[in-house]
């Protein structure tokens, strides 16, 4: 009997960690298939038809939802003699209704997948009787039924989800050290599945090692509060050390409060780019932080965040989420000032979803918050957010991270706030009001049509003049070679062509200035580009990850 576990990624270098830890688990039948949500659906369809499965499992979220189910119909209506069952997190509560709905579907395997499923390979190969199966929803003629609820699973008891080689190029790999979280956010799923459980530490440190060997492109901790122990965060952060990695990195969720003195340091010297944190904020509205019972000192927050960006060693993220309760656009304008000050790499604006089997969509109907029925069940409106403020702040949350999460416009950012007079908030209002205006909402844009958009925002806004078209001259250069745009060529700086920019890398003050010693100049002159300007050089090293500008006074040059 053959078994076909499916993955439907939001994108092609997700992969799936579920489906991976079932294939371990599982039969030698077992196999996994992994697609994405931007795949057509008659090419899932036609390639999980080819496998002609007795079995089809589905991993479900609210990003695939409604491609797990469109699929696994047409599979019934072809092969109504095989099995469709679904597990994860969006089908574990709410699972009758469901079920009722979608009659396509046979079994849901509630909660932990690998509690259950080894004892539903043995039932469908008829080892066992159904009602056996812990976790199960089964259907019996037209009732459906509930097995006995197991025990939550001891993480020793875990397999290693990538032992079966595989190419894991240019993706991201998902690991877990624990599961559970020791905070109960009113909006997290994770708030009801259980205390902290660890993983055994070394076989994690087996599979980093495994996964760097199938050449991933990035390892993501899943872990909800990844420093919920710091004796074991340490273990695993040395260890990752030891392994001596380059041009690497792995993320990490961490809860800022919880840090100690001495994990602010330990970031200090670490490998620049090794280490990734997301710190959650949501609000710093206090009547909002009760609401949502989440535990939050944005003190400590703002301590930890500035030493750590101090260091220059570690990427940070902070989170917001719009759309909870007791916090309207006056309140989200500090909630989200607040958070900019803080001067992390990533601000991540993300609107409110009322995932099923959370406290807060429970509690829904009390507080008023109106949303959607289907996944991703995102707010649409509530008593402090009317729905076309909603709306609005949808594009306002894509200003924020196309103009301020990717890092393309930092210089720009900071003149127009200052010149401007705005407060970071009230820019990306302003920015967002004039995105909408020209219907840019409505238009896919390259990156580099977004510094002609940015200009022309400033210019929209009355700042006509040299000091705009530096500060974005500066940004696209820095992150763009090749030719400039005829909006930002200016007759008083000359880029430095052929022979003068062979001629002016050979000046030992220049090479100094750049940290060489007799470089090969001919291999230097595609890294590097040079302007001439009134009284200096502007120098754009493009060999490192981050690209450097150096100025130098033309007399010394």
């Amino acid at each position: 009997m053959k078994f076909v576990l499916v993955g439907i990624n939001s994108k092609y270098i997700h992969t799936n960690l579920a489906i991976r830890y079932l294939r371990a688990l599982g039969r030698k039948e077992t196999v996994i298939r992994e697609y994405t949500i931007n795949q057509k659906l008659d090419d899932i369809y036609g390639s999980l038809l080819e496998e002609e499965a007795q079995v089809y499992g589905f991993s479900t979220y609210i990003w695939n939802l409604d491609q797990v189910l469109q699929v696994a119909s047409d599979l019934k209506k072809v092969r109504p003699q095989a099995k469709i069952v679904l597990g994860g997190p969006e089908v574990s509560f709410e699972t009758e209704d469901l079920m009722e709905k979608n009659p396509q579907i046979d079994h849901v395997l509630l909660g932990e997948g690998e509690v259950s499923f080894p004892a539903y390979q043995e039932y469908c190969l008829g080892i066992r009787e159904i009602h056996q199966v812990p976790n199960l929803v089964y259907r019996e003629g037209q009732t459906l039924m509930r097995t006995q609820e197991a025990p939550l699973l001891d993480l020793e008891d875990l397999p290693d989800p990538y032992l079966e080689e595989e190419d894991l190029s240019n993706r991201i790999a998902y690991l877990e050290s624990s599961r559970g979280c020791p905070f109960r956010c009113a909006f997290c799923l994770s708030s009801v599945l259980g205390p902290v459980r660890f993983v055994d530490q070394d076989r994690v440190f087996d599979q980093i090692r495994r996964l760097l060997s199938y050449r991933v492109k990035q390892i993501k901790f899943v872990d909800r509060t990844f420093n919920a122990d710091e004796d074991k965060a340490f273990a695993l952060m040395d260890f990752i050390q030891s392994l001596k990695l380059e041009n690497f990195n792995f993320h990490f969720e961490a809860t800022a409060h919880l840090m100690s003195q001495k994990m602010i340091s330990y970031f200090k010297d670490t490998p620049k780019g090794l280490f990734q944190l997301e710190l959650g904020i949501q609000s710093t509205n206090p009547e909002t932080l009760k609401a949502i019972r989440r535990t939050m000192d944005f003190e400590k927050l703002t301590e930890v965040v500035e030493k750590i960006q101090g260091f220059g060693t570690t990427h940070q993220h902070v989170d917001l989420i719009l759309g909870l309760p007791y916090e309207g656009l006056e309140e989200f304008e500090k909630s989200f000032n607040d958070s900019y000050s803080l001067g992390a790499e990533k601000i991540q604006v993300g609107f409110l979803k009322l995932l099923k089997g959370s406290h807060l969509r429970n509690k829904a109907q009390d507080y008023g918050l109106i949303y959607r029925d289907r996944p991703p069940y995102e707010i649409l409106a509530t008593p402090w957010l009317s729905a076309q403020e909603v709306q609005d702040l949808k594009i306002f949350e894509d200003m924020v991270d196309k103009f301020h999460n990717e890092q393309y416009f930092e210089k720009t950012n900071a003149y127009l706030m200052k010149a401007l007079n705005l407060n970071p908030y009230q820019y990306f209002q302003s920015l967002a009001a004039y995105y909408k205006a020209q219907g840019h909402h409505l238009v896919h844009h390259q990156r580099k049509d977004l510094y002609g958009i940015l200009y022309a925002y400033g210019e929209n806004q009355g700042l006509k003049g040299k000091d705009l078209k530096a500060q974005v001259f500066l940004d696209y250069r820095l992150h763009n070679k090749g030719p400039l745009p005829a909006y930002l060529r200016d007759k008083a700086w000359t880029p430095l062509v052929k022979g003068d920019l062979h001629d002016f890398l050979h000046r030992e003050e220049v090479q100094e200035a750049l940290g060489l010693n007799r470089p090969k100049i001919k291999d230097l002159i595609k890294e590097v580009q040079v302007y001439r300007g009134p009284s200096h050089y502007l120098i754009f090293d493009y060999r490192k990850q981050d690209t450097e500008v150096i100025e130098m006074e033309e007399d010394h040059a």
